[in-house]
């Protein structure tokens, strides 16, 4: 069995209030630009196929956008490290506009429309896959109203561990079966086995995609 989840019918403005997206896009084209200034940028390959083959698609925000000629992957090349990714998430205005401002103001829009609809294909594919997990790994982005509803809807969950990062940002509060430990995003082994990881909203900002994979599987 497989399951494909499509977000694409519903509309970005129906969750956001234009006038908080458009300052919050004018700030992160603000910040990208001071990030990039600043920051040690490197060359990589496809991160999905691994070639070292292709050709510029097109430029945002001073990133170059480049499409691979084997797989037909779109990425940036050169990048930020990880490190500078996590600071830029960490400290810039936008982030901390988006954090204060847009996901306060979306929030009951987003439990109904993303995180509930997300909870239960979690659900689903436990069901399917592994209906014994009883421990989970997330490395998703502010994922504590994830993690809490998940936790609601199947009590059987004994631990999770929230290994984001910026975890200890996103879980302001104390949650019971909640383990705090951020983390990069490539050297999970110190906190054991899971049956199962859940990591919306990060593959597509991931400095290194095929090492976060790599980590996943040894974990």
């Amino acid at each position: 069995m497989k399951t494909v989840v499509s977000m694409q019918e519903m509309p970005e403005f129906d969750i956001k209030p234009s006038d908080l997206l458009d300052e919050f896009y004018k700030l992160t084209r603000e910040e990208v630009a001071s990030l990039l200034a600043g920051a040690q940028l490197y060359a990589v390959p496809c991160p999905a196929c691994g070639m070292d083959d292709a050709e510029l698609a097109f430029e945002k925000i001073g990133m170059k956008y480049r499409e691979c000629r084997h797989c037909a992957s779109l990425y940036v090349s050169p990048r930020p490290t990880e490190v500078e990714l996590t600071q830029y998430y960490r400290n810039s205005r936008a982030a901390h506009f988006w954090r204060e401002q847009v996901l306060s103001a979306t929030a009951d829009s987003r439990l109904e429309k993303i995180i509930e609809p997300r909870v239960q294909w979690v659900l689903d594919g436990l069901v399917d896959y592994m209906p014994q997990a009883q421990v989970g790994l997330d490395v998703s982005t502010n994922a504590q109203v994830f993690v809490q509803v998940l936790l609601h809807n199947k009590p059987r969950l004994t631990q999770i561990v929230a290994a984001h990062p910026l975890a200890d940002i996103d879980f302001q509060n104390s949650i019971s079966k909640v383990s705090v430990k951020p983390s990069d995003l490539k050297n999970f082994e110190a906190f054991g086995q899971f049956d199962f990881i859940t990591a919306f909203d990060l593959l597509d900002r991931c400095a290194d995609l095929p090492a976060f994979v790599q980590a996943a599987q040894r974990v």
